[in-house]
């Protein structure tokens, strides 16, 4: 009899252990596999091609840049970012037609052809809120669209090699640089991966901007300011790394917030 109340104690300890485990297990892959929330920080890399009037100023561009989201347990993402835009080809023909010689050069003060470059540079702010559809078995990953209020500014960055050509220096390259700015509205659809182990975190898509800008500056080479509402396009591909913010339990492992 008392070996058989031992059997039957073993019995039930050995139900309760297994009951126990499944429920801690079963609450592990809950964490790892459930949608959560969390905030995080994207660094990446883009390439566009202009579109609309920016078509008739510029070629291709890369951008670079970070951004900070917060994803909520339903999915639902919004956040910010900032991306710099670069690039050497300027179709601007004209720009200084009014400081060239018959040779189309610009003379130095050593009476020479003076060495300069003109490249676009730029700027792309994005206020974002978007949704994350899931795909598969990993609750945290998946297609992602987003719309976003933009901010978009270009210029004409016009660099004096030898900074001895008075006719481009210091404050008269704003009157070469067509600064342009405005608001807009932006697009993005693709894919974000979060690793449940935190190995690899990575986003990648198709994004395009559309701006309603205006030009700031007086220009030299039309002798005016030009007050013509722009259609801004940039429309390419953008990747980049995701950091997620953790924090660090007692054990050693990182969790989501």
């Amino acid at each position: 009899m008392i070996k058989a109340n031992w059997n039957n104690r073993s019995k039930r300890n050995l139900i309760v252990f297994i009951f126990t485990t499944i429920i801690f297990v079963g609450t592990a892959n809950a964490q790892r596999d459930s949608a959560i929330s969390y905030p995080l920080v994207t660094v990446h890399y883009g390439f566009q091609f202009p579109g609309g009037d920016m078509l008739q100023r510029f070629g291709p561009n890369s951008n670079m840049g970070v951004g900070f989201y917060y994803k909520t347990k339903h999915n639902i993402m919004c956040g910010v970012q900032w991306n710099y835009l670069f690039a050497n080809q300027v179709k601007e023909d004209s720009l200084f037609k009014g400081v060239l010689t018959p040779e189309a050069s610009i003379i130095d003060m050593d009476g020479k052809n003076g060495s300069y470059k003109i490249m676009e540079r730029g700027h792309l702010f994005s206020l974002s809120l978007g949704y994350m559809f899931n795909t598969h078995q990993n609750k945290n990953s998946g297609i992602v669209t987003m719309v976003s209020l933009i901010g978009m500014q270009h210029k004409i960055r016009v660099h004096n090699n030898t900074n001895n050509i008075p006719q481009i220096n210091n404050e008269y390259k704003q009157g070469y640089d067509h600064l342009t700015n405005g608001l807009g509205v932006g697009v993005f659809l693709g894919y974000m991966y979060m690793s449940a182990k935190n190995y690899t975190n990575f986003y990648g898509g198709f994004d395009a901007s559309v701006g309603f800008t205006k030009n700031r500056r007086y220009n030299f080479n039309t002798s005016s300011i030009d007050n013509t509402l722009r259609y801004d396009i940039l429309s390419g591909v953008r990747v980049g790394i995701i950091l997620p913010l953790y924090s660090k339990n007692t054990d050693g492992k990182f969790y989501y917030e």
